[in-house]
């Protein structure tokens, strides 16, 4: 499957993702948050370049997700309704996050922001591939602390002891699951090998 229609435009999308992400790690680990002036911008852009891609990959004759007659227009409505059902899903898997007090206000939009770039499928594949970033850098910290013999100090703030930032392992999410996806179109993996690869797994 293509995502876009040459690797030009895909290092544009995926440059312009990692800004957004750059900047939320910075505000998060300065300022201890995801300011509104980032993330909504982040949902615009994302819902633009959805349909852009879309556009794009009608003019090619290729469709983007649900729709199967493509054309310019339909790929951009198509590229609308990819990213409409991908904010849901981001906002959604989120939400559900930080109802159990895994992250904050602020990195539920961010990735409801997310998701209108990379769709409900791949929004899927960072939640998971997050859980398990988390997972490792939790056993992490505590067998440093272990094998270091030393113990946090003791929080007399009264404010909620933060072990480990959301939104970077959230973020290093994102970007290994967009590479990996996006390998093809990047220019990483040569397409036509990959072709031919699977053709004589057809046989």
């Amino acid at each position: 499957m293509r995502y876009f229609p040459d690797p030009i435009s895909g290092w544009l999308f995926l440059g312009a993702l990692t800004i957004v992400l750059g900047i939320a790690c910075y505000t998060d680990e300065l300022y201890t948050k995801i300011p509104k002036w980032l993330t909504l911008p982040a949902l615009g852009f994302g819902i633009f370049f959805s349909v852009l891609r879309g556009l794009l990959m009608g003019l090619n004759g290729k469709s983007v997700w649900l729709l199967s007659n493509p054309s310019p227009a339909m790929g951009a409505l198509d590229g609308l309704i990819f990213a409409l059902a991908g904010l849901v899903t981001g906002f959604l898997i989120f939400f559900g996050i930080w109802m159990l007090g895994g992250c904050g206000g602020g990195d539920v939009k961010l990735f409801a922001a997310v998701g209108a770039w990379l769709g409900p499928y791949l929004s899927y594949l960072v939640l998971l591939l997050t859980v398990i970033l988390l997972a490792f850098c939790l056993v992490a910290i505590i067998a440093w602390r272990v094998l270091s013999g030393r113990s946090p100090k003791p929080d007399t703030t009264g404010r909620r002891r933060v072990i480990i930032r959301f939104a970077p392992v959230a973020a290093l999410a994102v970007m290994l699951v967009a590479l990996w996806t996006y390998r093809f179109d990047l220019g990483f993996i040569d397409t036509h090998t990959n072709q031919n690869t699977e053709a004589r797994n057809d046989r």
